[in-house]
């Protein structure tokens, strides 16, 4: 084992040898500083290592600093990884640095720039993360045993998955604020009116509201604690879910108001927690690839859960009956899809209107007729059919056309769709969660922790 990590080491330098010999810039390395016997272990491992890189590149693009190379490997001592930066050394091993001694888990990341030192640019030696001594001190002296150390490695990861989960639903709870409080909204429930929907109003859904949050937070701890057990995590995610479906139901009295958004807005609380983890951030793309991979893993269990309760079965749900009918995929489409239609139409319509300093309850109107002119919205389909569908687009397109709610045209052609919605009974649901959804990736997308 010692032979292996020493050859591991050995290695490593003759490839850092290698890098400098191209000469395609500065070669930064990274590798995570806990005992090696754990170094491989996936609940510290990779994405350390990968979270370290990932830190180091944000810093560099706010330099402007290019990079040639990057490269993330797992030898028999664990993780490594390594850059080309055009830069000097000196320079680097100060970005370095501030990541050490200043991220959140910075006390785990050891990252090297050629043969400068930390003392080399005014850096003091490193801290023991145990007792907060000089580290070199700690380790020849072997202070703290395997036990303690490891305590202080999981505090400092577990302290880190707290804050980002907190942050995660907060964001997820005030989304959904905002999409109700949203007004007007045709089809739909707004502060004004309640649309078609005579069984609730503003006020039932704040009630429902209430219930999630302890909903995002459970999403979003759960993402952290079992992301190394997909399994079980997926399993977990599926009964949360379900308990937050209950707790919607109790808390409206059997009204269903937030069924579809619980669904979608968990999946998205899921992705985002594990890309802020593993990555330092909300990226959108590695969110919305995220909720495809999670969507597909809990459909695929769920339909396997009911093949096995089939003689249970009742009658098929409203968006089954769509998907059948009118051969759409709804809501299962755009999951496995990893919801594009939040990704390309919502949240690119909702930051062009803010950019242009619209008011945010406007600039979400203006989204909500962007995603109605484009979603398949498997609620209209059920309750007018393609008919129904094909009036909102050509509708809404006209009123995208015309300014939008920015325009005098726009409002009144926004206010006679909500009346006409409402005569015809015709609830817009679907845009509903996709508004929701689009308003959480705008929030989360600036997120680093």
């Amino acid at each position: 084992m010692l032979d292996d990590i020493l050859k591991a080491r050995e290695d490593r330098a003759h490839y850092k040898h290698f890098l400098e010999s191209q000469g395609r810039g500065t070669v930064v390395s990274f590798t995570i500083n806990i005992p090696s016997g754990r170094k491989k272990n996936p609940k510290y491992s990779s994405w350390l290592c990968h979270l370290m890189m990932e830190e180091f590149a944000e810093a560099l693009s706010v330099s402007h600093f290019k990079t040639n190379f990057r490269e993330l490997r797992v030898g028999d001592d664990g993780p490594e990884g390594f850059m080309l930066v055009e830069e000097t050394p000196y320079f680097l091993k100060q970005i370095g640095m501030e990541i050490e001694d200043n991220h959140s888990l910075g006390r785990l990341f050891d990252i090297d720039v050629g043969s400068v030192h930390r003392t080399d640019v005014g850096g003091n030696p490193r801290k023991c993360f145990v007792c907060n001594a000089d580290a070199v001190e700690c380790i020849v002296g072997r202070r703290h045993s395997k036990r303690e150390i490891f305590n202080a490695i999981d505090h400092m990861i577990t302290e880190r998955d707290r804050r980002i989960s907190k942050i995660v639903s907060e964001l997820a709870s005030r989304a959904v604020l905002y999409e109700i409080g949203c007004t007007p909204k045709p089809g739909l429930v707004d502060r004004r009116d309640s649309g078609p929907h005579h069984d609730m109003n503003y006020f039932t859904f704040l009630n429902s509201s209430v219930t999630l949050s302890s909903y995002f937070q459970e999403i979003c701890e759960a993402s952290c604690e079992h992301f190394h057990e997909p399994e079980m995590y997926y399993r977990k995610i599926i009964k949360i879910g379900r308990n937050a479906e209950k707790n919607m139901f109790d808390a409206t009295g059997g009204i269903n108001t937030q069924k579809g958004l619980i669904f979608s807005l968990g999946l998205a609380c899921a992705a985002a927690t594990q890309a802020i983890r593993a990555f330092g951030g909300g990226d959108i793309k590695i969110i919305s690839k995220t909720m495809s991979e999670l969507s597909s893993h809990i459909l695929s269990i769920t339909n396997e859960q009911a093949e096995i309760n089939q003689k249970e079965q009742t009658e098929p749900t409203h968006g089954e009956q769509v998907r059948r009918q009118f051969n759409v995929d709804g809501i299962i489409g755009e999951a496995t899809g990893g919801f594009q239609i939040a990704i390309t139409v919502g949240l690119p319509s909702l930051k062009n209107a803010l950019t242009k300093n619209y008011d945010f309850n406007d600039a979400m109107v203006h989204c909500l007729i962007s995603l109605m002119n484009r979603l398949e919205d498997s609620n209209v389909l059920y309750r007018g059919g393609r008919d129904a569908l094909d009036y909102i687009h050509k509708t809404t397109g006209n009123i995208l056309k015309n300014g939008s709610i920015f325009s005098r045209e726009g409002i009144e052609a926004i206010e006679n769709l909500n009346v006409e919605l409402t005569r015809r009974n015709i609830g817009t649901g679907g845009a509903a969660d996709m508004l929701a959804l689009s308003v959480f990736l705008y929030f989360v997308e600036d997120a680093r922790l």
